[in-house]
C-alpha cells in the first residue's frame, strides 16, 4: 500500500456557492527528510479548475514550505512559500506567484509574537506586483497590533523602473505626523527595507550615488560572484563597482560597501580637476614611450585647476600621491594598505553612509513601538533560540539582556 493511499482521505464535499470543493485531504505523509507532507485538492469554478496545496512540515512539525498549483480561467498560477523561524522570536515567509510561467507578486512577511507583552504581534508586510515591461509597483506596512488595542501602522508605496531604480516613493501612517514622516521619504532606506539583498542594491544605488557626488558619472553597481580576492566583497573598476551581496551578512554592511567604493569615484573625481589627464590612457610610461618615438606630442605641464576650493585642493594632492603608489592589500602588508589615504578616507564614508541606514530604521521602530527582533538576522534569531533553550533546561542562568 502506498502512503499516500494509507493517509486518511476526506471524501468530496458539495461545491460552495462561490464554486469550490474540497475533494480530497492527505496529512502527515512521511518524508524523506524525517518531516510531514499535507496534499489538499479543491474543485473551482464548479469543476472547470483544479487546486492542489502541498504542504511540507519539518520533524516538529513545524510549516517549512507551500506549493499551490492552480489551473483556472485565468491559467496555470504557481506559489510557492518557504517559511523561517519561530512565531516567538522571528517567523518569515516569502511567496513567490508566477502566472503561465512569469513572476508576477512577491510578498515577504516577517512577524514577531510577543506573549508576555500581552499577545502583541509586530509586522512587516511587503507585496510586489511585477510588470511585463519590468516595472514594479509595491507596497510595504509596518505595524505593530495590539489585541483589541492600538494598532501603530506605516505604509510605504513605491515603484521602480526596468533597473530596479526608485521612479516614485510616498508613505502615510496613522500614528506619525506627515512632517515626520516626509523626512523617512528622502532616502529609500525604508522602502526597500524587506527587498532581497540584490534587490535593494538596485534600488539605494543612485541615492548612494547622490549621496557621494558621483551622479553624474555614469556609473555602474553590479552584484557579482567574486572569488579568490583578498577582500573578496567588492570590486572597483573605472566606470564599473562590483558587490557580491551574498558576502554580506546584512543591509546595513552593504550600505558600507558600496558608499566605500563609491567614495574613491569620488576621489578619482577630484584627481581628475586637480590634474587633467592623470586617468587618461596615454599618461604614465606608455606616455613617455610614444612622445619618445614621435607618435604623440609632449603633455604641457598640469595647471591646477581653479574651481577646486582650498579644502578640496589639498584633499586632491593627497589622492594623487597615495594613487601613485597605492598598497595593494595581501597579508604582509595589510597594516600599510588599511591606514593609506584614500582608504581611510573611503572607510569613513562608508561608516557614515552604514550610520544613516541603521539610525533611520531605528528611530522608526522606535516610534511605532516595533519589536527590534523584526531587524534580527538569522544568525542572532539561532543564538536567541539557543539560549533560550538552555535557559529552559537549566544549561545557563541569565544575567542580563541578549544583544544588549
Amino acid at each position: 500500500m502506498s502512503l499516500i493511499n494509507s493517509a486518511i482521505k476526506t471524501v468530496a464535499k458539495p461545491y460552495t456557492s462561490k464554486g469550490y470543493r474540497l475533494l480530497s485531504k492527505s496529512l502527515n505523509i512521511p518524508t524523506a527528510n524525517n518531516g510531514t507532507m499535507d496534499i489538499v485538492e479543491i474543485a473551482s469554478e464548479f469543476g472547470k479548475g483544479h487546486t492542489t496545496v502541498t504542504s511540507f512540515k519539518d520533524e516538529k512539525g513545524k510549516l517549512v514550505q507551500r506549493t499551490i498549483d492552480k489551473i483556472c480561467s485565468k491559467g496555470n498560477i504557481h506559489t510557492f512559500s518557504e517559511f523561517e523561524g519561530n512565531v516567538t522570536t522571528q517567523r518569515r515567509k516569502i511567496s513567490r506567484t508566477s502566472v503561465n510561467g512569469k513572476l508576477t507578486q512577491e510578498t515577504i512577511t516577517k512577524n514577531v509574537y510577543s506573549p508576555d507583552k500581552g499577545g502583541k504581534l509586530d509586522r512587516e508586510h511587503l507585496t510586489i506586483n511585477y510588470s511585463p515591461n519590468k516595472t514594479t509597483n509595491e507596497v510595504q506596512y509596518f505595524e505593530s497590533r495590539a489585541p483589541h488595542g492600538v494598532h501603530n501602522y506605516v505604509k510605504t508605496t513605491a515603484s521602480r523602473n526596468s533597473v530596479g531604480e526608485y521612479t516614485h516613493t510616498a508613505i502615510e501612517s496613522n500614528t506619525l505626523p506627515q512632517a515626520e514622516l516626509d523626512k523617512y521619504a528622502q532616502t529609500p532606506y525604508v522602502f526597500s527595507k524587506n527587498y532581497s539583498k540584490e534587490d535593494f542594491l538596485k534600488a539605494v544605488a543612485p541615492y548612494a550615488k547622490e549621496k557621494q557626488n558621483v551622479s553624474e558619472l555614469g556609473i555602474k553597481i553590479k552584484n557579482k560572484k567574486l572569488k579568490g580576492s583578498t577582500l573578496g566583497l567588492s570590486y572597483n573598476r573605472r566606470y564599473k563597482i562590483g558587490v557580491d551581496v551574498e558576502k554580506h551578512t546584512d543591509k546595513a554592511d552593504l550600505i558600507d560597501t558600496i558608499n566605500h567604493e563609491l567614495r574613491h569615484k569620488y576621489q578619482d573625481k577630484l584627481i581628475s580637476k586637480y590634474e587633467p589627464g592623470f586617468f587618461k590612457e596615454f599618461d604614465g610610461i606608455l606616455r613617455t614611450v610614444l612622445e619618445s618615438l614621435g607618435i604623440v606630442k609632449p603633455k604641457p605641464a598640469s595647471k591646477v585647476v581653479s574651481t577646486l576650493s582650498d579644502e578640496n585642493m589639498k584633499l586632491a594632492k593627497i589622492f594623487k600621491d597615495n594613487k601613485q603608489k597605492y598598497i595593494k592589500p595581501s597579508s604582509k602588508n595589510y597594516n600599510d594598505y588599511y591606514n593609506q589615504p584614500v582608504e581611510v578616507d573611503a572607510r569613513n564614508a562608508g561608516a557614515k553612509a552604514k550610520d544613516e541606514y541603521k539610525n533611520i530604521l531605528d528611530v522608526l521602530a522606535d516610534r511605532l513601538g516595533v519589536s527590534n527582533k523584526l531587524n534580527w538576522s538569522q544568525e542572532q534569531i539561532a543564538m536567541y533560540e539557543f539560549i533560550t533553550n538552555a535557559e529552559k533546561e537549566g544549561n545557563v542562568v541569565k544575567v542580563g539582556g541578549l544583544f544588549s
